[in-house]
């Protein structure tokens, strides 16, 4: 395999293997903000429940103008969490973030077997294109990310764990396929 092939394999491994990580970063997002509606909701039932209780022994109109309010509230809150339908966006973005995982683990394999020389140039072009395509389709169906997704992407690719160059291309690759000297 020539070099030029192996950087276009390594530059894609890389491309697919960001994606993942904003796709997971975006549900995590996502799931964030439902643990606070989810906490939001709690705390109000419970804060209605006590004006509730606290009408049965007295008579204030105060109290009542509160437990209206909190339950109005409540409601919206409800009504608001069932429209934007989280859930369903979170899995959606965990689910394509298994299917970047899992392409960037074909390109690894790729690279294997090119390295390997089990495949001469033309069937790794080949396969190399598939995949590609394979990615162009991911891309155009995934879930819109949001920029925070990308900027907890570009920490988590900051702090070492995943970046766009060699040393850190090397990481996520089996030792024999990696070029630079991870000592």
């Amino acid at each position: 395999m020539n070099n030029e092939m192996e950087s276009l394999l390594r530059e894609r491994i890389n491309r697919v293997a960001y994606t993942h990580i904003i796709h997971e970063k975006n549900a995590d997002i996502i799931n964030f903000w439902i643990g606070v509606l989810k906490w939001t909701q709690i705390i109000i039932s419970a804060a209605i429940t006590c004006e509730l209780f606290g009408l049965f022994f007295s008579n204030e109109c105060s109290l009542k103008i509160v437990a209206v309010v909190s339950s109005f509230i409540l409601t919206s809150i409800t009504m608001i969490t069932k429209n934007l339908g989280l859930d369903q966006k979170a899995e959606k973005h965990k689910t394509y973030a298994a299917r970047y995982l899992n392409l960037k683990d074909s390109l690894i394999a790729l690279l294997a077997d090119a390295k390997g020389m089990s495949l001469n140039d033309s069937d790794v072009a080949k396969r190399r294109d598939e995949l590609q395509k394979e990615y162009d389709e991911l891309n155009e169906h995934a879930p819109r990310t949001c920029s925070r997704a990308y900027s907890k992407a570009e920490k988590t690719i900051e702090e070492g764990m995943r970046t766009a160059n060699d040393s850190v291309t090397d990481t996520f690759l089996p030792e024999k396929l990696r070029i630079v000297n991870t000592k």
